[in-house]
This record gives C-alpha cells, structure tokens and sequence, in this order.
C-alpha cells in the first residue's frame, strides 16, 4: 500500500483471453481456468468451467469405473472443449473492443451503440440466439456419465 499515492498507481490486473496450448499430459488433464482463463465480459467463465467438468465427466466416468488405464482419455476432452472456449474468447475480444472500450472512451460524442448491436436489439430471433449463446455457449455439454457408467 506505501507505493500506492493516487489511483493513477492503481492498475487492473490483466485479466484478458489465455488458454493452453496442450491442456493435457500423461496423467494430467487442465479445464476450466487451469486450461483457459477468461475474460470477466459476458460473466460465462464460470460456464464454461462447468462445461469442461461435465464434459470431462462424460468421457472418463466409464473409464474410471471399469478401470480403463488409457493414457490419451483426456485429449478427447480437450479436443471436445477447445472450440467452444475460442468461439467464446473470439466473441467477448469483439464486445470488449467494439462496445465496452467505446463505450469508456473520454469525449463530448454522444453514445450510440455499435451497428451489430442495433441489430441484435431489433430482432427479436437474434435476441434469442445472442441469450442462447451467453447462456448456454457454443456446443453445451450435457451430463451423460451416469448412462455412460451403467450402460
């Protein structure tokens, strides 16, 4: 606290889009905020960590059970969870640099919301989706280890 003399000397701690290259190692498996951080725009960080762990769930309760000692199983998980954590990641940089950073632009202009925005809001159907996307993500995971367990 000594080195703090205005809030000029107070900085946000970067807290942007960073994600593993390899999520996996022989007996390792990173999800969530250990494979891939997320920006706090859209608050569906947490989402996507749920939907790691159902995911990872799915493919290794069977595994787990019937004592499959593959050494690749987590891969697939990986694999199944990248795309959506870069579609996300993708989607918050757009609103972070097209609404959010324009938004807390100094100047005397009056605010208006960018073009895809406008949009968004007149549509009822792309209001929907946009819902659907910050509520559910990009190829939401589903529990099926128990099916997957006891078949």
């Amino acid at each position: 606290m000594a080195d703090v003399k205005t809030w000029d000397d107070v900085k946000p701690a970067d807290r942007g889009n960073h994600r593993l290259k390899r999520w996996t190692l022989p007996g390792l498996l990173c999800i969530a905020d250990a494979a891939h951080a997320m920006s706090p725009v859209g608050g569906v960080g947490v989402n996507l960590a749920v939907q790691d762990a159902v995911a990872t769930a799915n493919l290794l309760a069977a595994k787990l059970i019937n004592g499959c000692r593959r050494k690749r199983t987590g891969c697939s998980s990986a694999c199944r969870r990248e795309f959506p954590v870069r579609m996300t990641q993708t989607m918050q940089v757009v609103v972070q640099n097209n609404i959010i950073s324009v938004a807390l632009k100094p100047g005397d202009r009056p605010l208006t919301a960018p073009l895809f925005a406008r949009i968004i809001n007149a549509v009822p159907w792309l209001q929907g989706i946009t819902a659907r996307f910050v509520g559910l993500g990009v190829r939401p995971s589903m529990c099926h280890s128990l099916e997957a367990a006891n078949p």
